[in-house]
């Protein structure tokens, strides 16, 4: 069985495009998304679209998604929030006050659907899906992290044998003494590393309860869709569309 799991969107609709043309070159069974799916971008209602299509029945290959914390950030909007995102980040609090200005009522509502995490049994195979760690949607999963930290990180989940999460939009994996892997897939739509391409995870369950997971990069036009972020004229855009462009570790 193959699956595809992709995270934070973010609304590149070019990015997003590229990635599932690489994923359904590969013939995959299914597709799991990890959320992030509209928030500060350029065409956050083409995003939220094609995932509902993809979890249609009209879809070709069977699909699961959860939300991330920007995509509550969507859905439960109010000026109070504004105030508070933009305390942390102030280019992506602008992005969110005029994404809920773009986004249609149905799509937001859409989001408020998604469940918080998901677990998946295949061949024996236990599979965890959350978007920023088992105990919280935007905490972050990231490389320099020792090991005994992802191991508290993910007792919620304790008797998985794969954690797959996002958030931080940087690839990365770990392999714990319990023999449990945990694996972040980075980012189809903004990955905050020097490689600016696409990023996708490719998880092929084996036989005899074992799988092969691989990073899979894919190029698209990132200057293009960063000129189009620009484009949308809000406040600190030009800061967000540089994301695409240059290395950036802030993140929401």
């Amino acid at each position: 069985m193959k699956i595809a799991v992709i995270s934070d969107i973010h609304a590149n609709k070019l990015a997003l495009s590229a990635v599932l043309d690489d994923i359904f070159s590969e013939n995959v069974d299914e597709i799991w998304c990890l959320g992030d799916i509209a928030m500060a971008g350029y065409d956050p209602n083409f995003a939220i679209e094609k995932v509902k299509y993809l979890l249609s029945e009209e879809s070709p290959v069977k699909t699961r998604c959860i939300f991330g914390n920007t995509d509550a950030l969507i859905h439960s909007y109010s000026e109070e929030l504004f105030e508070k995102v933009l305390a942390a980040n102030s280019c992506m609090a602008y992005a969110l006050q005029d994404d809920v200005k773009i986004i249609k009522p149905e799509n937001i509502e859409f989001l408020k659907t998604l469940p918080q995490n998901e677990k998946i049994l295949i061949n024996g195979i236990s599979f965890y899906l959350c978007h920023g760690s088992p105990r919280r949607v935007d905490e972050d999963m990231h490389p320099e992290l020792p090991l005994d930290t992802i191991e508290e990180m993910i007792t919620p989940c304790e008797g998985a044998n794969v954690v797959l999460c996002g958030h931080t939009h940087i690839p990365c994996g770990f392999q714990l003494a319990s023999g449990q892997t945990v694996l972040n897939v980075g980012s189809v739509g903004r990955p905050l590393t020097p490689d600016k391409r696409a990023v996708w995870a490719f998880i092929e369950v084996l036989s005899g309860s074992d799988c092969e997971i691989v990073h899979k990069f894919v190029e698209y036009d990132n200057k293009t869709a960063s000129e189009k972020i620009c484009k949308r004229g809000f406040k600190e855009a030009d800061i967000l569309a540089g994301m695409l462009l240059e290395r950036e570790m802030n993140e929401v």
